[in-house]
């Protein structure tokens, strides 16, 4: 039996086509005693517009209702992944090429000891084994089963 979640991504699929978007995830929580349904969504290059996730949601809205996927009252949100997103996937990577991202990754040291290091650099090339980052002077590449964590990070 499928989940909410992918009967809801089966319902909305042709919306995200005919926008030309990718579904990042679905999370159905609660807000306020009212159910909350948030769709994360992002365009493959330079990133979602508020207006266009207005749109979206209209549509996307009408389906849902139509369907009577969701019994209760709601609250529809739609938006993108935002910085705060955990980039983990080949998907979510290419959603941030060319943008400036911070990497914690583990790198041994002269003496063979693994130590935590930081790094924020633009996102210039990936495949399965390394992401490779502009860095000021130099392109760093560091490997993948190394990295815990990366995000996006904005600089003022």
């Amino acid at each position: 039996m499928y989940s909410l979640e992918d009967r809801i991504e089966e319902l909305i699929k042709d919306i995200l086509d005919y926008y030309k978007v990718e579904l990042f995830g679905i999370k159905i929580g609660s807000y306020r005693k009212k159910k909350r349904l948030q769709i994360f969504i992002d365009e493959y290059e330079g990133g979602i517009t508020l207006d266009k996730c207005a749109v979206i949601s209209k549509e996307i809205s009408l389906v849902l209702d139509n369907s009577n996927i969701i019994q209760d009252s709601y609250i529809l949100e739609v938006s993108s992944p935002g910085i705060d997103w955990p980039i983990v996937s080949d998907k979510e990577l290419r959603r941030v090429l060319n943008r400036i991202l911070k990497v914690v990754y583990k790198e041994e040291d002269k003496d063979g000891n693994l130590k935590t290091k930081t790094i924020i650099g633009k996102l210039k090339d990936f495949n399965d084994e390394y992401i490779i980052l502009k860095l000021d002077k130099e392109d760093k590449k560091i490997f993948r089963g190394s990295i815990e964590s990366i995000k996006q990070e904005i600089k003022f």
